[in-house]
């Protein structure tokens, strides 16, 4: 079919961004064509729209072919953004170097405590052959990231396809996904989104205070050393991450060396406080859930399969840890639960509560304690791999 939308084309060999607005900006039905093949200045100008004002407003719109960010919003005093409805295709270089950090939206503003981003619905499509230059999504940060915070982000309902900047890449050292929130947000909701061919963490969230993330999907390329979901409070940053909900998404990690959910604190003194991992599914990775330096933890119905270790609980010395986990069920793996401690001589006794759930076809444990904690083991049925070690074992522990 063809597309009468009308285009805006950025001129050939052009530095600097196609519109530049100081004032709100609204655009419904336009195609943004960056011209990237006809650019000789590669820089982080050679983007789409730059937004200085206060509000901006996406609809049904097509953003091709850009170097840099489609839509970069910085340092603005932004109240208002929302994206929808609108694709973005191949922003990134096709030959020679990527920008450095270079994604489709990319969002560093003041007066965050007031604002509201809205992406959804949205399509985000690399067609590139050499995955070394394919583009990140989506990017929020804040001009001072220690003291401001979003109001609400959302981000749901989009889909990505050939995603996130791959580590493969030596000339752009910021490896972004598919949704990285990189600063402060009071409340996040990310619903519904699909990543496909995920070459860094799809689904990544650093510094908030309440997190949602449900029903989403991600599909990783074979053998990365990526998160599926990774919640992260880190070092220097005076905030305390007060809800964690998980739950309804899919992870297929396909050989991931690192994690399918990752939940951790780098500031023992802040950790990540109420958790709640329930009915996610995921497949092939080194470990399934990663839980660290969190506390009031529920890992429930989860399920698990072809995991190196099913669900790993790591305890960096942390006093009065409680671990409650629930029906979930484990198929495969060394160990289908693995309770770590960076300490052992420490005198905090962490409580690890498991009720019910299958662990099945482990190869060494069931369950291996390690930490000096209090283990409690209610109606599990056991299912381990012909030859197999034990059903629990317990180092330091009282069971």
């Amino acid at each position: 079919l063809k597309d009468d939308r009308p285009i805006l084309k950025l001129a050939d060999a052009t530095s600097g961004h196609m519109l530049t607005t100081t004032s709100a900006f609204v655009a419904k039905s336009v195609i943004f064509d960056g011209n990237q093949q006809n650019q000789t200045v590669r820089d982080a100008y050679n983007g789409s729209v730059r937004l200085k004002g206060q509000n901006l407003y996406v609809d049904s719109c097509k953003f091709v072919n850009s170097l840099a960010e489609a839509i970069w919003a910085y340092n603005a005093d932004v109240n208002y953004f929302e994206v929808k409805s609108s694709e973005f295709i191949d922003q990134a270089a096709a030959t020679g170097v990527l920008n450095e950090g270079t994604v489709a939206i990319s969002v560093t503003i003041n007066n965050i405590d007031k604002a509201r981003i809205i992406i959804k619905d949205n399509d985000f499509k690399n067609t590139l052959i050499d995955t070394r230059y394919v583009a990140g999504g989506v990017i929020l940060s804040a001009m001072d990231k220690t003291t401001q915070y979003y109001h609400q982000v959302t981000f749901s309902g989009n889909t990505g396809d050939v995603i996130g900047q791959d580590d493969d890449n030596p000339t752009s050292p910021h490896k972004i996904g598919f949704i990285d929130l990189y600063t402060g947000c009071r409340n996040i909701i990310c619903a519904n989104n699909t990543a496909n061919n995920a070459y860094y963490d799809p689904y990544k969230f650093s510094n908030f205070k309440s997190l949602i993330c449900a029903n989403n999907i991600a599909n990783m390329p074979a053998s990365r050393d990526k998160r599926g979901i990774a919640v992260t409070l880190q070092r220097d940053y005076p905030i305390s991450v007060e809800k964690v909900i998980v739950e309804d998404n899919i992870l297929n990690m396909n050989s991931s060396t690192d994690a399918g959910i990752s939940i951790f604190s780098a500031t023992l003194a802040l950790p990540v406080k109420n958790v709640s991992v329930t009915n996610n599914t995921v497949n092939d990775a080194n470990n399934g859930i990663y839980v660290a330096s969190a506390t009031d933890i529920s890992l429930s119905i989860n399920k698990i399969n072809n995991c190196t270790y099913g669900i790993v609980l790591y305890n960096n010395d942390m006093p009065d840890l409680t671990y409650n986990l629930n029906g979930n069920t484990i198929v495969g793996g060394l160990y289908s639960i693995w309770s770590r401690i960076s300490n052992v001589a420490n005198a905090n006794k962490p409580t690890i509560n498991v009720n019910g759930g299958v662990l099945s076809k482990f190869s060494q444990y069931g369950i291996n304690a390690e930490s000096p904690e209090i283990l409690n083991v209610s109606g599990v049925t056991f299912k381990g791999s012909a030859g197999y070690y034990r059903d629990i074992i317990c180092t330091n522990a009282q069971y």
